[in-house]
């Protein structure tokens, strides 16, 4: 369903009573921009820092303008439910940040990078629509703002009207000589529009649930609940404040993926084959075919009951590939996916209770929930020393290695040839792999897998380099995210000194 200004203040209202007893909720984002600003592109030199510094000159310099979400409840309970049905109902929201007469009009600034332009007309994401009709929301930070305005200009709308500017009547249905309390409470309430089910999110502690989610997240953030901070370990501290529960499915696919191989668990190989995929519509079609007599059922409202025929479709076929189904990239529709996606996952891990395998009823929530307490609040990262930015406590160590390779007799280092060199005898494109220059002859390599790094070097000392193999290093005490790295300086006092 789609919602709009048109239509906002009428549904939202619908949508948190829908919130009460959800399950979880989903949600997808679209946006105007995903490449740095800055010209600096995601490395596998990245530390978790790094990364996130990254990603929020991202955040800032952009915007999302279309969110979808789902809702999902358990529509059956109970100890002797012989089966697990969900019923889903899913949301549409063009966004832009509320603003009106002098306020906030100098602040909103968001550019729209051409891949992302193309990308948002091949799915039909509609310009117009979104500058005209959009829903208002504002973060915590905004919202005082806003009150601090409404207090020092209480004759604000006086003064548009002398001036000829007039305010939209969906945020300000009357026109006031002086705003009272009353005015100026309903005001912030229509203008934090689809903040206000964040809020409700948040003090209900809904688990929310992504997909590969780690912008989604920031954008969230940044839109819905506070300005980012500028230190990553600020941002990890306030996150959790509020979103307390938080899954991803492309972290919890990597998990799962090894679970799968657990001895009591039949056609394990199979399964594994199938749930090797990162893509959320490849893994919506594999975990929808890892299923057993209690795997979950979904139940669509009438408000997203137009998903059915390409929900189905992608249980046999990859959506990616198909000319037809028009749904695909549709926030609400890939937030609906998400979630499905969430709940198959979720059951695989219920089958590792013996107890389930050999018992006669469904799975509760409760049991569903709690298999997967451990995957809650891993955010997956791509391309980077680390593959998990964990919400909640310390960061794992990186992974993969780094080789510096060096040529002597005064040559100049060839990136190129060495790229030709080992992939002439591997016979595979030389992927997971990121360099930089140290000099005219050294080069640093991060490569992602070690048992490739190895490989690497191998090939590389037969060809006459000289390479030096070393894991990243990682000082529990220190380097794990639990200090302000900005400040210390260990990742870039050794870096230094390795280089040098």
């Amino acid at each position: 369903m789609e919602v709009t200004r048109s239509n906002y203040l009428e549904i939202l209202p619908k949508i948190v009573e829908k919130l009460e007893g959800a399950a979880f909720i989903s949600f997808d984002a679209e946006y105007t921009g995903l490449k740095f600003n800055d010209g600096k592109l995601a490395s596998l030199f990245d530390d978790i820092v790094q990364r996130y510094e990254k990603l929020r000159r991202v955040v800032l310099s952009n915007s999302a303008p279309q969110f979808g979400i789902s809702i999902f409840h358990r529509i059956n309970e109970g100890e002797n439910c012989t089966e697990q049905i969900y019923s889903v109902d899913a949301y549409s929201f063009h966004l832009a940040e509320a603003c009106f007469a002098d306020f906030n009009m100098t602040k909103i600034k968001a550019s729209v990078d051409t891949e992302c332009c193309q990308f948002l007309k091949e799915i039909k994401f509609d310009y117009n629509r979104w500058l005209r009709n959009s829903v208002p929301y504002l973060n915590n930070k905004r919202t005082e703002e806003l009150k601090e305005y409404l207090d020092k200009n209480p004759n604000f709308m006086e003064k548009c009207s002398l001036e000829e500017r007039p305010l939209d009547k969906t945020f300000f249905p009357e026109t006031v000589k002086v705003v009272t309390p009353e005015h100026k409470n309903e005001i912030i309430q229509r203008l934090r529009g689809f903040s206000t089910i964040v809020d409700v999110i948040s003090e209900r502690k809904i688990p929310v649930v992504g997909h590969n989610m780690i912008l989604d997240l920031m954008y969230f953030f940044q839109q819905f609940c506070s300005d980012l901070p500028e230190q990553y370990v600020d941002f990890k501290a306030e996150v959790v404040k509020f979103l307390p529960i938080v899954f991803d499915t492309k972290y919890m696919t990597v998990r799962c993926r090894k679970m799968l191989k657990h001895p009591s668990l039949k056609h394990s190989k199979k399964d594994l084959a199938q749930l090797d995929c990162s893509g959320l519509y490849v893994i919506y079609n594999a975990s929808s075919s890892v299923t057993d007599k209690y795997s979950p059922v979904f139940m669509l409202s009438e408000n997203c009951q137009y998903f059915q025929v390409d929900l189905e479709r992608g249980k046999t076929m990859q959506l990616d590939d198909m000319e037809n189904a028009n749904l695909c990239h549709e926030p609400s529709f890939d937030a609906c996916v998400t979630g499905i996606v969430f709940l198959n996952l979720a059951h695989i891990a219920c089958r590792m209770d013996k107890e389930l395998l050999t018992s006669d009823c469904a799975p509760t929530m409760e049991k569903v929930m709690f298999s997967v307490r451990h995957l809650q609040d891993q955010i997956f990262i791509a391309r980077a020393s680390m593959k998990t930015m964990c919400l909640k406590g310390e960061d794992p160590r990186p992974i993969g290695s780094w080789l510096k390779i060096c040529v002597g007799n005064g040559r100049k280092i060839d990136i190129k040839n060495i790229f030709d060199t080992v992939q002439s005898v591997t016979q595979q494109k030389l992927s997971g792999v990121d360099y930089e220059e140290v000099s005219d002859q050294e080069v640093l390599f991060a490569v992602a897998r070690i048992q490739s790094a190895k490989e690497m070097s191998a090939i590389l000392q037969q060809s006459g380099y000289e390479v030096t193999n070393t894991l990243i290093p990682w000082d529990k005490k220190r380097y794990v995210i639990v200090e302000k790295l900005k400040t210390d300086d260990v990742y870039d006092t050794w870096r230094n000194k390795f280089l040098h």
